[in-house]
């Protein structure tokens, strides 16, 4: 049995996953997936799995066979007895060894021969140490289940006796059990024959189970399969291109605070984009300036139109109505005071006072005054239109036209009368220019033919309410919402697109850098989902590798069985996580005789023909 303390010494220092497998396989004939799936569990718990709460059992003296020995004479059991409630056994039944040869245990089926044998594979050291012992299915009973056994040690008998859920004795570990469950005779395509001694397998049976782990550390790597979002070569050398390009060294946290994408970005994004795709920055600025100057003549027209309509403008026409009606009033109180000279319809009207001017000028024209009045003392002696002597009454009369003519009522009557007719000519002018001469402001301005019937009606109604006023005095009512304001929105705009294409023009290399970073923070903000998926798995993957890496320390080239001398080793072993290679031919040899069951010469453990 040194072979199997060979073995335990070298998994001492091996990773307890290991361990647990070792023992996994020299205490079970074969291990299944519930094996492999907890060694692999067992394998991350060391990696630093904390949800794993499994525990290792590793490989210990109390899972090999104990070498139990004086000298060269080992353990013999003598005899197995009284089994109580094991099976169909007979609670009397005895089953006796010799002291030597060999010993034939026959007999017909039922007959407990397998039931003897199962005590053996439980008691004694087997390759199948998880043997169960049935209880008796014929005659149940809740007994506990009982054997005796005598034990020859060392030419002394010891009697033991077995209960259920007890250890065995430590010398019936030195005696292995082998039946079909634990032999190793198999036929392979190399050897008709062959037969490996016992606990030499053992490391080649741990060959499958690697494979097995490494299996199913693969299946779970498939799983975590998002790929990196591959961002355009070009943006690799913009700030977040750098920073994307390290993405494995951060944090979550820090991926979620850096990948961020305003509205601000999105439009800033849209003007660069604009900007670097104009053909020709300098013409765009000519184009933008002279349709700029459009802009403010369109809004000083309106403006103009708007300002005869303003509060200062309504409150000037009602000063001058103000001044008419107060100055007409006086006029009124002067012409009653002249009512008895006055023998002419219409006096002191308009129509009047152009014959008063008419006969004065001709007078001038005619010598008929002094030159600098009239009348005078020269034009009081004919009438001016029919050159006949003029008497008392009629020189009185002309006199008193004369004072009326030079009176200041009147003068200031006539003249607010001009600036009511002027201003009232003024209005009955304002026209708003056509929508046609404003079309290009269409598509920059939502409903502006809407807009500009409207303010054209405005207007026209402002203008009938204040002329009306000017004749007729009355309340003013009117309300006019500035159309320039409307334009004039426009302008900030066309300012910011000089503003761009200046710098396109001067800066264009530093719009570029600003438009790429721009585009590539996009493409981050775009697959930010993806990225975080990513790099958790990334993270995962890592973890992985580190598994791997512990895996990738089960090399057998620290094993050595000091039964054993190497003439001679083609290769050493290769390990690949875990799995011995194939094509690797290592040869053993053998110096002197060695006894495994009276077999020799020595046999080749790996697959390969000996030397």
């Amino acid at each position: 049995m040194a072979i199997y303390n060979e073995i335990l010494i070298w998994a001492n220092n091996k990773p307890a996953f290991l361990r647990d497998a070792l023992r996994r396989i020299i205490s079970n004939t074969a291990l299944n997936q519930t094996d492999i799936d907890e060694l692999v569990s067992l394998l991350k718990k060391e990696n630093g799995d904390t949800s794993v709460t499994l525990r290792a059992i590793p490989i210990g003296n109390t899972h090999i066979p104990t070498t139990v020995s004086i000298g060269s004479v080992y353990p013999k059991l003598v005899s197995i007895k009284d089994p109580i409630n094991i099976c169909a056994l007979h609670n009397q039944g005895h089953l006796q060894f010799p002291n030597s040869g060999l010993s034939v245990v026959y007999g017909n089926n039922g007959s407990g021969k397998s039931s003897y044998s199962r005590i053996l594979k439980k008691l004694c050291w087997s390759r199948n140490s998880n043997t169960e012992l049935k209880k008796n299915v014929f005659s149940p009973s809740t007994a506990q289940q009982k054997v005796d056994l005598i034990i020859d040690v060392d030419g002394v008998e010891t009697h033991f006796k077995w209960v259920e859920n007890t250890s065995s004795h430590p010398a019936l570990s030195s005696i292995f059990v082998y039946d079909n469950d634990c032999g190793n005779v198999y036929v392979n395509n190399e050897n008709p024959t062959q037969y490996k001694p016992i606990g030499i397998d053992i490391l080649e049976r741990l060959i499958p189970v690697l494979n097995g782990i490494s299996h199913k550390l693969d299946s779970e790597i498939l799983t975590y399969n998002t790929q990196k979002p591959l961002l355009d070569p070009a943006l690799n050398s913009t700030l977040s291109g750098h920073w994307y390009a390290k993405i494995e060294s951060r944090t979550n946290t820090e991926i979620e605070n850096y990948i961020q994408f305003s509205e601000t970005d999105t439009a800033r994004k849209e003007e660069l984009f604009t900007l670097l795709n104009s053909q020709n920055p300098q013409q765009n600025i000519l184009n933008l300036n002279s349709f700029k100057g459009r802009i403010e003549n369109y809004i000083q027209q309106f403006k103009r139109i708007e300002e005869q309509f303003n509060e200062t403008s309504i409150q000037e026409i009602r000063n001058l109505r103000n001044r008419y009606e107060s100055v007409k009033q006086a006029y009124e109180i002067a012409i009653n005071e002249l009512n008895e000279l006055n023998t002419i319809e219409g006096f002191g009207t308009n129509p009047w006072r152009t014959l008063w001017d008419a006969a004065k000028n001709f007078a001038n024209s005619n010598g008929m005054t002094d030159g600098q009045s009239f009348p005078s003392a020269k034009s009081l002696e004919k009438c001016v239109f029919c050159q006949q002597d003029l008497d008392e009454s009629a020189k009185q009369r002309l006199h008193g036209f004369s004072r009326f003519i030079l009176d200041d009522v009147s003068t200031r009557l006539s003249a607010i009368e001009t600036e009511i007719e002027k201003k009232t000519s003024g209005y009955n002018n304002l026209v708003v220019a056509p929508f046609e001469n404003f079309k290009e402001l269409e598509q920059f301005t939502p409903n502006f033919q809407i807009q500009h019937i409207t303010f054209n009606q405005s207007v026209n109604s402002a203008k009938t309410a204040l002329i009306n006023h000017l004749q007729n005095g009355g309340e003013i009512n009117v309300t006019l919402k500035p159309y320039s304001i409307l334009i004039g929105n426009l302008l900030p705009n066309i300012t910011v697109q000089l503003e761009q294409n200046n710098q396109l023009l001067n800066n264009r290399n530093i719009l570029e850098i600003e438009y790429k970073e721009l585009v590539a923070k996009e493409f981050l903000f775009n697959y930010k989902t993806t990225i975080l998926q990513y790099f958790d798995e990334y993270k995962i993957l890592s973890y992985y590798r580190n598994v791997y890496s512990l895996f990738a320390l089960l090399a057998f080239v620290d094993f050595e069985f000091d039964v054993l001398s190497f003439f001679q080793a083609a290769e050493t072993f290769f390990v690949n996580t875990g799995v011995v290679n194939k094509d690797v031919a290592t040869c053993f040899g053998c110096d002197k005789a060695i006894t495994f069951g009276r077999i020799k010469p020595l046999y080749c453990t790996f697959h390969k023909k000996c030397n």
